[in-house]
């Protein structure tokens, strides 16, 4: 869904819903993008760029997605997010 822009960047948002013990993979979204993540029920880890990082409900993780990055819920309940994805060329 497009949401607006701001300036010369694109903003597009999404809505990522993770069962229990669920993995949802994401590809690049291209050089010099990058995703604003909101996380609304459960907690989700993120894995990108090497690294994992926990996110719990009612926090927003920012980071590049210039490669594959994947969402795990390693929770007991469903995990939910809102994505906003930028475009800064």
């Amino acid at each position: 869904i497009l949401i607006g822009l701001v300036g010369s960047e694109m903003c597009i948002r999404d809505r990522i819903e993770v069962e229990p013990g669920g993995v949802y993979i994401s590809g690049s979204h291209g050089e010099k993008t990058r995703e604003y993540l909101a996380v609304m029920e459960g907690v989700l880890t993120l894995e990108c760029h090497g690294e994992k990082y926990e996110i719990h409900r009612d926090q927003v993780f920012k980071f590049e997605t210039d490669q594959e990055h994947v969402y795990r819920n390693t929770g007991k309940e469903k995990a939910c997010c809102t994505c906003f994805f930028l475009d800064y060329h």
